[in-house]
């Protein structure tokens, strides 16, 4: 694949020995894991990765791969898609990724949509940046759902062809601390990312507490929550809007 390919795709392949034996060691994998890789290239670490689990789901949008993976072990099952249209369909406990930086974002809000537990993520310094503020949206959105930690940064000689900018390499864990009221309901409505806020709420407040749709609509009314966002969805608001909401659920 010539540099100028991969960079259409937006693709930084780790080519490092070392740092790809240690991405696949922070997946803590084992015999019953079945795992979904992100843009496994040539399948460098897919290879690593098989030799540990029951199965692999490895999604790469570049069919001119094909004869590479089409070499892995009879445990790889390869599929050649847009990760973001397929995420949601594939049952696993785990995933790896040395995704394009571009989807770092859109891909983590599909991931908390599903029953993945472990996920070990090739990405930008700066996005971790981001996670790790949890008075941001989507810093906050994530640490209902995953506790964030980076283990390495990555030198940009370690990827064909170099990025432009440092990477991390971070691991995010199925979270464990009991939800504040608060956090419930933040996370339903992270949830119920397609519905208006309002409803967000009302579906939630009726599925978490069992009030009636009534009592959730007067519950709703107390909050004092602007109409203006009311008629929202949890991805539009700005970080200054969703500080509002959080602050009005409190």
């Amino acid at each position: 694949m010539t540099s100028s390919k991969a960079l259409s795709f937006d693709q930084h392949f780790l080519i490092d020995k070392q740092a790809i034996i240690t991405m696949v060691e922070h997946a803590h994998l084992d015999a019953t894991d079945v795992v979904l890789e992100v843009g496994p290239g040539k399948g460098d670490i897919t290879k690593h990765i098989a030799q540990q689990v029951k199965k692999v789901y490895a999604i790469e949008i570049d069919k001119s791969f094909k004869p590479y993976l089409d070499a892995l072990p009879d445990n790889v099952e390869v599929i050649y898609d847009n990760i973001l249209n397929r995420i949601e369909h594939i049952a696993c406990n785990k995933l790896v990724a040395n995704i394009p930086f571009s989807i770092s974002e859109p891909l983590l809000k599909k991931i908390i949509k599903t029953n993945i537990a472990r996920v070990v993520l090739l990405t930008g310094n700066n996005f971790f940046t981001i996670l790790s503020d949890k008075e941001k949206k989507l810093g906050k959105i994530i640490s209902l759902f995953f506790d964030v930690r980076k283990k390495m940064e990555l030198k940009k000689e370690m990827f064909a062809p170099k990025p432009r900018v440092l990477s991390a390499l971070i691991v995010l864990e199925k979270r464990t601390k009991p939800l504040t009221a608060q956090e419930q309901l933040l996370k339903e409505l992270a949830l119920q990312d397609d519905k208006k806020i309002k409803n967000g709420l009302l579906y939630g407040l009726m599925r978490r507490n069992h009030y009636t749709k009534n009592e959730s609509r007067a519950f709703i009314a107390k909050l004092n929550i602007p109409d203006s966002l009311l008629e929202k969805n949890i991805n539009s608001l700005s970080n200054r809007q969703f500080k509002l909401l959080c602050d009005s659920l409190l």
